[in-house]
């Protein structure tokens, strides 16, 4: 079940919505859609807001791919499964865009995202906090992305630090 956090956080990111105009996308852990409760507030959201709120793919699960070695079996089969679930419950809102969990994206993610139609990334973190995890420089990152046809965005960092 939903934890009353969850709920209250959602609440405010519903509210938030509602005044103002800007355009938000959601980077969405599918596993979320097993929750009954969570999948009717998803879809009120999106009835709500049709043209301004799009989804993107977070993952099935929180698994942070690249801090485990390279498993592309592993990570193709969990965007088959979050991928089909995105299309079934956001419909017309779900874009081909991936958001790693914890900003953790190595260079033999991108050929795999690239073949599941995946366009953008925006996983790369260029913090020196999260350096040693992301399997190879961000340059390499980078590059690799680039090689699979796919946008990098980058997260907006301020003295080298995340701004969210």
């Amino acid at each position: 079940e939903l934890s009353s956090t969850f709920r209250a956080g959602w609440q405010g990111f519903v509210s938030w919505m509602a005044q103002h105009e800007g355009a938000v996308t959601l980077f969405l852990i599918t596993d979320l859609l097993e929750n009954a409760t969570f999948t009717a507030l998803f879809g009120e959201a999106l009835r709500r807001f049709p043209q301004r709120l799009t989804v993107g793919c977070h993952g099935h699960g929180h698994r942070s791919w690249s801090a485990w070695g390279e498993d592309v079996a592993g990570f193709s089969a969990m965007l088959a499964t979050s991928t089909a679930l995105l299309k079934e419950h956001a419909g017309d809102a779900f874009r081909p865009f991936f958001r790693a969990p914890n900003g953790y994206v190595a260079p033999w993610m991108a050929s795999v995202l690239a073949q599941h139609g995946y366009t953008v990334d925006s996983s790369v973190n260029p913090s020196w906090l999260v350096a040693k995890k992301a399997g190879a420089s961000w340059t390499d990152v980078c590059a690799a992305m680039a090689r699979a046809g796919v946008v990098e965005r980058p997260w907006f960092t301020r003295w080298s630090l995340p701004v969210n």
